[in-house]
């Protein structure tokens, strides 16, 4: 028997009883996994220390009632849009929801992410969701819903407005049709700026060796992919740089230009800076080490500008 302090764990256990049976039913013993949890945290708590049995208790109470994985203070507000989770303990021994399949958003005043479908642990005494699978999309940044980005393995911190997952494939039908490509993703909440596009979701390719022949009409283009919002981005380094080759239609005429960074707005314009930029006239050329470059895909046409 444990001599525990009757307030406030005494009382918040009971305040918790009646929201933990409501959200149990046959299909889902929410309870059942709960009074396990709760047993065994009450078996390793003290009267000196029952810090980890009330950040439990109050965060419960808390969550039932509003699926908010944070409430308050500044930052983001995390919720997980689900009927079915379940009690147990992680790793390391600390007691998590679990859940499956299901919605996780974040939200502020003026923005808000999710993640569509995952599956995960979230720990109230760290404040780390623990998830595996979802879908991101693009949408809010200005894309169609076909370019997304499934994850893998990924941990997000609520106390935070922002996450990473340190792999992720993108589907992006434009550029590269069916195959899946393999990178890094991040995102996070940004505040509306009128006239400045929103630069999250980020994705950026593991393979700086990458071709897209769906720029544009007589364009091609080599290197490491990243999609900052809606914008792209061809990236390489020093030894091996980004490529962008430019074909005239009907003519003799072709443009080849190497960066370590290219910026592909969509279905728009090419820009790049300090680009080693190469012209081919028929049997001559022109070159310069260090260019500015804009070619427009609706004009077809480039300047350069040294």
């Amino acid at each position: 028997q444990r001599e525990l302090p009757q307030v406030p764990l005494l009382s918040d256990y009971l305040i918790n009883l009646p929201p933990v049976k409501k959200a149990s039913d046959a299909d889902n013993p929410v309870f059942d996994s709960w009074n396990k949890v709760i047993a065994a945290l009450i078996s390793r708590t003290t009267a000196q220390d029952y810090s980890q049995l009330q950040t439990f208790l109050d965060f419960n109470l808390s969550f039932l009632s509003t699926r908010q994985f944070k409430t308050g203070g500044p930052g983001a507000t995390w919720v997980v849009f689900s009927e079915g989770f379940s009690y147990d303990f992680d790793s390391e021994q600390l007691p998590v929801l679990v859940f499956d399949k299901v919605d996780l958003m974040a939200y502020s005043a003026k923005d808000s992410l999710q993640i569509i479908g995952t599956s995960g642990n979230f720990c109230p005494v760290n404040r780390l969701w623990t998830g595996k699978g979802g879908k991101v999309d693009w949408q809010r940044a200005g894309l169609d819903e076909e370019v997304s980005a499934t994850l893998a393995s990924y941990t997000i911190d609520v106390s935070k407005d922002a996450y990473d997952a340190p792999e992720a494939q993108l589907n992006y039908p434009l550029y590269f049709g069916i195959k899946p490509i393999i990178g890094t993703l991040s995102d996070r909440l940004m505040a509306k700026i009128p006239g400045v596009a929103k630069s999250y979701p980020r994705f950026e390719s593991r393979d700086q060796y990458m071709t897209m022949d769906n720029v544009g009409e007589g364009v091609n283009f080599s290197g490491g992919f990243r999609l900052y919002g809606n914008t792209v981005f061809g990236y390489g380094d020093q030894q091996n740089k980004a490529r962008v080759v430019i074909t005239a239609p009907g003519s003799l005429a072709r443009f080849e230009g190497n960066a370590e960074d290219l910026t592909l707005e969509r279905e728009q314009r090419i820009f790049g800076q300090e680009v080693e930029a190469k012209i081919f006239l028929g049997q001559d050329s022109i070159y310069h080490p260090a260019a500015l470059i804009n070619y427009s895909m609706a004009k077809k046409s480039l300047e350069i500008t040294k």
